[in-house]
């Protein structure tokens, strides 16, 4: 796969997941709060993963779209934005529990993530207790 076609799904990605955005978030104004946890990191302390340019970025324009009309308004006090240092194991399982204490049903839930993947280490945890989270959030 080229890199051009890389690029190319990647903004088709984008485009569809800030569409998604737009619509499940003018549905469920009437229902009940918006929150989200928004996670970017692009520089790394461990050497094995190369530094990214951009992650950090696209979670602050993710957070920056939920604040604004088009994403429904959502309150800065609904959002947690963690970025580069801040997105620590600690502070992202903080943010998790705050999700956990918040969120009531019929609420909107965003977990938004954008850096390198991890199938075994701690990211790929905090992905299963996130998705955890949520999916009790859907049950109580």
């Amino acid at each position: 796969m080229t890199v051009t076609n890389v690029k190319l799904i990647y903004c088709f990605f984008s485009f569809f997941v800030f569409f998604q955005t737009y619509i499940f978030a003018q549905k469920s104004i009437a229902k009940g709060k918006i929150y989200a946890l928004v996670i970017g990191i692009s520089e790394y302390k461990d050497e094995d993963f190369t530094d990214l340019k951009f992650a950090h970025r696209d979670a602050e324009l993710f957070a920056d779209f939920l604040y604004s009309p088009a994403g429904g308004s959502v309150p800065k006090s609904q959002v947690k934005l963690l970025v580069n240092k801040q997105a620590t194991v600690s502070n992202i399982y903080l943010a998790k529990r705050w999700l956990e204490t918040e969120a009531k049903k019929n609420d909107l839930v965003y977990f938004y993530f954008a850096g390198h993947g991890d199938v075994e280490g701690s990211i790929y945890r905090i992905g299963i207790f996130t998705c955890l989270t949520i999916h009790l959030l859907e049950i109580t």
